[in-house]
């Protein structure tokens, strides 16, 4: 776990010196549009982790259980705040949800091939 959380840290700063200060720099009307996708994707990307660290160990049932039902609950809240925020007029549609899709799926990678080279090492009890 702390091989993950120091890889997300590196990812973040990286990411924050090479893809947000440039865009706040060009698209400074987004500001609060590209740091809210980033915050959003990087608190769900956090979350993921949690949900499969403490299941990592159960069952298979209630590993699936803990995954896809949080997976369903973390989904549900990106989606009910990313329309709230634009329906509302909080934020731009089109930079929101451009600037989120790429953070999450650079986070989405970055926790796949993590778990890719993980659950290899999981011993399922009956």
């Amino acid at each position: 776990m702390k091989n993950f959380n120091k890889i997300i840290f590196i990812q973040s700063v990286v990411c924050f010196i090479f893809l947000i200060i440039p865009s706040i720099y060009f698209f400074n009307n987004f500001l609060y549009e590209i740091i809210s996708a980033f915050f959003l994707s990087l608190g769900n990307l956090l979350i993921s982790n949690f949900l499969i660290n403490i299941s990592f160990e159960k069952s298979n049932s209630e590993y699936l259980q803990v995954v896809y039902g949080g997976m369903l609950i973390r989904l549900a809240i990106i989606l009910f705040f990313s329309l709230f925020m634009t329906m509302n007029g909080y934020f731009d549609t089109l930079s929101f949800f451009i600037t989120f899709f790429i953070f999450y799926t650079m986070h989405q990678a970055t926790e796949i091939i993590h778990w890719h080279r993980n659950l290899p090492i999981r011993k399922v009890t009956p």
